[in-house]
C-alpha cells in the first residue's frame, strides 16, 4: 500500500526532488540523507548565493520540510524565487520552482508565482500555478519516492558525474 502524500513528502524534499531531476543515483542519496561532498564547487556556489540571498534581506521560508530562497509579497501576489548558480541548471530550477507552487497549493495558497533567476546569466523564468504543474509534481514525487524506498539505481557514468557533489559514492576519490 502507497503512504500518504504527505508521507511522501517528509522524504521528497525540494532539495531530493531537485537531485532526483540531476541523477536518479544523486537523488537516492538525498533521499537517504547522504551528504555530497562539501567542498564541491557547485555546493560552494549554491552557499554563496544563499549567504548573499540573505544579506540582502530577503527571506528564506521552510515549507513541509523544504526550503524557498526568496518569498515576497507583492502587489501581483505571493512571489517565490529559485535562484539558480548557472544556466545549465536552469531546468532543475524550474522543476522546483514547479514543487514549491505545488507545496504552496497543498497548503491552500493557489496564486503565487515562481520565479527561476540565473543572475549570472540575467534569465528570469515564470512559472504560473496550473492544474497540470500539481499533477506533474505529483507524478514525480510519487515516482521518486518509490525509487528511494528501494536499492540505489544503477551506476552509469555521464558528463555530468565530473561535477557532482556526490561523484565519491559512485566512483570513490
Amino acid at each position: 500500500m502507497e503512504p500518504a502524500l504527505y508521507d511522501m513528502l517528509e522524504i521528497i524534499t525540494s532539495h531530493v526532488y531537485s537531485a532526483y531531476h540531476y541523477c536518479l543515483r544523486q537523488g537516492w542519496y538525498a533521499a537517504h540523507r547522504m551528504m555530497g561532498e562539501q567542498s564541491n564547487e557547485w555546493m560552494a556556489r549554491g552557499k554563496l548565493i544563499e549567504s548573499l540571498v540573505k544579506k540582502r534581506g530577503y527571506r528564506q521560508v521552510y515549507l513541509l520540510g523544504s526550503v524557498i530562497d526568496i518569498v515576497e509579497d507583492t502587489s501581483r501576489g505571493l512571489r517565490v524565487v529559485e535562484i539558480k548558480a548557472s544556466k545549465g541548471s536552469l531546468e532543475r530550477g524550474i522543476h522546483q520552482a514547479k514543487f514549491f507552487l505545488f507545496l504552496l497549493h497543498l497548503t491552500g495558497v493557489d496564486d503565487a508565482i515562481a520565479e527561476v533567476s540565473v543572475p549570472m546569466s540575467k534569465i528570469r523564468q515564470e512559472i504560473r500555478p496550473s492544474d497540470e504543474v500539481y499533477r506533474e509534481v505529483e507524478e514525480y514525487v510519487r515516482f521518486f519516492y518509490n525509487i528511494s524506498q528501494g536499492p540505489p539505481p544503477h551506476i552509469e557514468r555521464v558528463k555530468k558525474c565530473h561535477a557532482c557533489s556526490y561523484k565519491h559514492l559512485c566512483w570513490g576519490s
